[in-house]
């Protein structure tokens, strides 16, 4: 039998959550604004923004909930397909520009899996961004390089 998941809504403009409002670990999304909010607790909670809305600032990735394919994708947006309950990455690699399922260790889930130890070295390509779920730690001898037109950023 099939899930539906849930997260924290808002469609009031510009209304974000509080750190009240979430648990670590857990989202919340301002359907009028397309905003992805998350609790970082680094010794002092924080409600972070994890998309730009598509307004200036911080970034323009998007996340988007919906039977249908979004428009006009940039790589780093994500999509979940209400229809199946797959979220999706659009990348851009060598195949060309396409919407990615994420995959746990298991196969297709709309829960993606990330190491917490990284024991392999690793360099962005130029002008890509990518992110991790943390804690993590880079195991001695290896190491992620992050050239100047890329970001790697580390949820928690």
């Amino acid at each position: 039998m099939a899930s539906t998941i849930r997260i924290k809504r808002s469609a009031i403009p510009g209304k974000a959550p509080a750190v009240a409002d979430l648990s670590l670990g857990e989202l919340a999304l301002n359907t009028f604004d397309g905003k992805l909010y998350t609790l970082r607790d680094n010794g002092t909670p924080a409600v972070v923004e994890l998309s730009g809305g598509g307004g200036g600032g911080g970034g323009s990735n998007s996340y988007t909930q919906s039977a249908t394919v979004p428009a006009s994708p940039v790589t780093g947006d994500l999509w979940l397909d209400v229809s199946s309950g797959v979220l999706y990455i659009f990348i851009g690699d060598t195949d060309g520009a396409q919407w990615v399922e994420f995959a746990g260790n298991a196969g297709p889930s709309v829960i993606a899996q990330t190491q917490r130890v990284i024991q392999a070295s690793f360099t962005f390509a130029d002008g890509f961004n990518g992110f991790s779920v943390g804690p993590v730690e880079i195991a001695d001898g290896y190491t992620v390089t992050v050239p100047e037109n890329a970001t790697w950023m580390v949820l928690s």
